[in-house]
């Protein structure tokens, strides 16, 4: 059903039915390498695969048309729709009829940048380091939930110097990670954990407070699961608030 395109061809495509102002939409840029898509006359479902899953954007005038593609899909094929506002009930259905339920919410929070607290402390990763890593993000957080880097792009990352972690006393093993984009002068935390204690995760997240002082970072934005209300209480002490944005994952049953 679906079908590989370039990345200048899936453009060209998307932009296309943009333009037409399409009635159901969770499509927003993002990278379209490893895309394929299916098209119909008023409806185009790109997927994006992962390691062990894809991502499902669509931009589509025609329920029916829609509804075709999306029952077709697997509980590996994942639908994420940021907004903010609550999903459209008539898109809410539209899902259910096709086999997917709501299976989390995650809300964005941003901080206006404090002054950081002394000098910035360069413990990247190494590139060596990156099967670790990702064995200890993964271990932690829900790949479907979560927006966590492939392998292939957590490498890129490293790389590009967007990696930070804690190691053990004899510098062996990591321990904690945080890893971040930046955007100008705002940066976004794509995942912090460090799972020897709170104390060592701080360590990290205010040596990044650190780094954004000398890079004149203005602000930086966290996801968290809306349901877990131990995090809510953390980024609350850390004086994280919401700025309106919420991303709805809808997995088609069963959840595997």
């Amino acid at each position: 059903m679906f079908v590989t395109a370039d990345i200048p061809l899936l453009k060209e495509k998307t932009a296309v039915f943009l333009s037409g102002r399409p009635a159901f939409s969770n499509y927003y840029g993002f990278d379209l390498s490893d895309t394929q898509y299916v098209e119909l006359p008023d409806t185009l479902v790109l997927r994006k695969t992962y390691e062990s899953y894809c991502r499902i954007y669509f931009l589509s005038n025609s329920a029916i048309e829609l509804k075709q593609v999306l029952n077709g899909l697997t509980p590996q094929d994942i639908i994420n729709i940021p907004s903010k506002s609550p999903v459209d009930q008539t898109l809410h259905d539209l899902l259910s009829e096709c086999g997917y339920k709501l299976s989390g919410i995650y809300e964005r929070l941003y901080k206006n940048f404090n002054q950081s607290s002394g000098p910035f402390v360069q413990c990247y990763a190494r590139p060596d380091e990156s099967d670790a890593i990702y064995g200890l993000i993964y271990a932690h957080f829900n790949p479907y939930l979560d927006h966590l880097p492939s392998e292939k792009e957590l490498r890129s990352m490293i790389d590009n110097r967007q990696v930070l972690v804690n190691r053990n006393d004899d510098q062996a093993n990591v321990t904690g990670v945080i890893i971040y984009t930046r955007e100008s002068s705002r940066l976004y935390f794509n995942c912090w954990i460090d799972h020897t204690g709170w104390n060592n995760a701080l360590f990290l997240l205010f040596n990044m407070y650190n780094y954004m002082g000398e890079q004149q970072i203005e602000k930086s934005y966290f996801w968290y699961d809306s349901m877990n209300k131990m995090n809510k209480k953390m980024y609350k002490i850390l004086e994280y608030q919401p700025d309106g944005l919420k991303d709805y994952t809808f997995i088609k049953q069963p959840y595997i």
